[in-house]
């Protein structure tokens, strides 16, 4: 099974951008914060970066409703994809995660006043509260934006 649930933080707005056939397409790029203590008992806390591609009317909503700071529940698949750098005449392979259709989650954990509006109405593409409670990000305060 190729799944992947990431809770972080967006780092930047989301882009949008529609494919030539016409469906949405969002780029979000996700900080995740690991905690922990190092040998001499100082915090320490490493940031990894996540790119994630949204499609179709979850692309959408994304653009919509999440901007950089945003904080956020994704799930989805984790892809590889190969394209060619043209400043660096090579072809480069990049990892994402992709969310789409009814194998994809994409939860705004923001307690805003609109958010029940911006959770799509099919139970497959948001996560209830209570699946989620036991996970807590550490001080906000130590997001690397």
């Amino acid at each position: 099974m190729n799944r992947v649930t990431l809770i972080g933080h967006l780092g930047a707005d989301t882009q949008l951008k529609y494919s030539s056939s016409g469906e949405a397409i969002a780029n979000l790029n996700i900080a995740t914060n690991e905690h922990y203590r190092d040998k001499g008992g100082n915090k320490q806390t490493t940031t990894q970066w996540h790119r994630v591609v949204i499609f179709g009317k979850l692309a959408e909503i994304a653009s919509k409703h999440l901007t950089k700071g945003s904080h956020v529940l994704v799930e989805g698949k984790l892809t590889t994809r190969k394209y060619f750098d043209t400043k660096d005449n090579v072809d480069r392979w990049i990892g994402e995660v992709v969310v789409s259709g009814y194998q994809g989650i994409l939860q705004m954990l923001d307690k805003k006043d609109d958010q029940v509006q911006t959770q799509p109405q099919d139970p497959k593409l948001t996560v209830p509260e209570s699946n989620i409670s036991n996970t807590s990000m550490e001080d906000d305060d130590d997001l690397p934006f």
